[in-house]
């Protein structure tokens, strides 16, 4: 398992694909921040599904939420997040993947996290502990 996770590594390193953690403000507001994923792929995240015209289309308990294609935010931040395997990310962010239904505990974040801690490659508190900075936000703009 352990050299598999090294080829792996390599493999990825060698590719030179990223993945990023991004956010943005929610409607102007600065308590909640929208997050999504963005890969050399997709930048996709969990929002409303198909069925937004519904009077309930944006009240926890009650909207059905899917994995959507994200609009351009230049002025989103992210910030890349090293040692993911991008094809696992890729995987979970497949388009109009049902989640369920909003709700604190099933929300953007708590997706955007799930989806990267199940295709990390190398823990990130080891990466921190080496001196690693993983908090290093940027403007999307500045993204290719």
């Amino acid at each position: 398992m352990a050299m598999y996770s090294v080829i792996l590594l390599v493999l990825l390193i060698q590719k030179g694909l990223k993945v990023y953690l991004c956010k943005t403000l929610v409607n102007g507001i600065r308590i909640v921040d929208h997050h999504w994923i963005k890969t050399d792929a997709f930048e996709r995240g969990m929002w409303n599904d198909d069925d937004i015209d519904q009077w309930y289309d944006d009240k926890p308990f009650f909207a059905q939420v899917a994995v959507r294609n994200e609009a351009y935010h230049p002025e989103a931040l992210c910030k890349e997040i090293p040692y993911v395997d991008e094809n696992l990310v890729n995987e979970q962010l497949r388009l109009y993947r049902d989640l369920g239904t909003w709700t604190p505990w099933n929300n953007c974040q708590t997706f955007a996290t799930s989806v990267l801690s199940r295709a990390i490659i190398i823990d990130p508190f080891y990466l921190k502990m080496k001196g690693v900075d993983l908090d290093k936000w940027v403007k999307r703009s500045s993204i290719k």
